[in-house]
């Protein structure tokens, strides 16, 4: 569908340069390297207040150079400026609704339930993809044709854009997911559009641990294939989800993270032998989050943890 340049986009703001700015990404071949067509990609951008970062998200998606591409914006109903930005867009944009909804993963599925591509990805608006990134994922799914998702690594990178580091991927563990945490930035992850489908996409009961979620679910199921590279880059700063109202975030995000390790290993899906360890899993990593609230210093949710330990859930 839509394929833009630089020179098709409206201008950057002043002082801004190189990617998504003022450089974009070359056309791939008319075809891929077998041959084939190339899988439409549908990209569904959950929004709500990012009016600082989301012109940098949107570029980077549309400057990807991809010749079958579906992007849709789901706004929660921004006051910040937000929407003007988005409007900037539209003529580029295959959906984009402003409204009040009920959280991300809502606005997720409400843009998914729109997709007619092969191939899927919700990239946050304040975040961004890297160059040639929908490419590359595309051709790693026709090499895997097995695999229902492929993931790379992701760029971490400051308010102002800044590289802090990088969140390396890991081979998909169902074992060590359940025991730790999971080694699949969000932001670098393409899924057959199919297999998610199947499964109901993204569970809107989840508010912090939907994308573990369904990688859990789909992993399950289906091979998921991991990239030596980086595909996105993952902003932190204070008003991020994942980092305003820091204390109060955490606590919520690991009392989900535990209840969804309960959830998951109920699945019919689990191996049985991993099932049979339910509690000791669930103990476990109870036990881990304990300790993580000590070294802080947060002994009421420790306390918390290791009752759960105790009778897991």
């Amino acid at each position: 569908m839509v394929m833009a340049s630089v020179s098709d986009l409206p201008a950057p703001p002043p002082g801004r340069t190189g990617w998504p700015w003022t450089e974009g990404c070359d056309s791939p071949p008319p075809a891929m390297a077998d041959g084939s067509p190339w899988p439409r990609i549908t990209i569904v951008t959950p929004s709500f207040n990012q009016g600082q970062f989301i012109e940098q998200t949107i570029r980077s998606v549309l400057l990807q150079g991809y010749p079958d591409l579906e992007y849709l914006v789901i706004d929660g109903g921004s006051t910040d400026g937000t929407v003007a930005i988005i409007k900037k867009y539209a003529p580029w944009l295959a959906f984009w609704v402003s409204e009040k909804d009920n959280g991300q993963s809502h606005a997720i599925n409400k843009g998914m339930r729109r997709a007619t591509g092969a191939v899927a990805a919700y990239i946050n608006s304040d975040d961004y993809y890297l160059p040639g990134a929908l490419r590359t994922a595309a051709e790693a799914l026709r090499k895997e044709p097995n695999a229902a998702m492929a993931y790379g690594d992701c760029d971490g990178v400051d308010e102002g854009g800044k590289r802090t580091g990088v969140m390396h991927a890991a081979d998909f563990d169902l074992e060590a997911m359940l025991r730790w945490f999971h080694g699949i930035p969000q932001a670098a992850a393409f899924f057959r559009a199919g297999a998610a489908r199947e499964l109901g996409w993204f569970d809107e009961s989840l508010h912090y641990v939907m994308d573990y979620d369904l990688w859990l679910r789909l992993g399950m199921r289906h091979r998921l294939a991991r990239l030596p590279q980086a595909l996105a880059a993952m902003r932190t700063h204070e008003s991020s989800k994942t980092t305003g109202s820091r204390a109060a975030w955490t606590r919520k995000f690991r009392r989900e993270r535990l209840a969804l390790k309960g959830k998951t290993l109920a699945d019919p899906a689990v191996p049985a032998p991993l099932a049979a360890r339910r509690g000791p899993i669930l103990r476990r990593a109870a036990g881990s989050m304990a300790l993580e609230c000590l070294r802080i210093g947060d002994g009421a949710e420790a306390a918390y943890f290791m009752s759960r330990m105790i009778v897991p859930r």
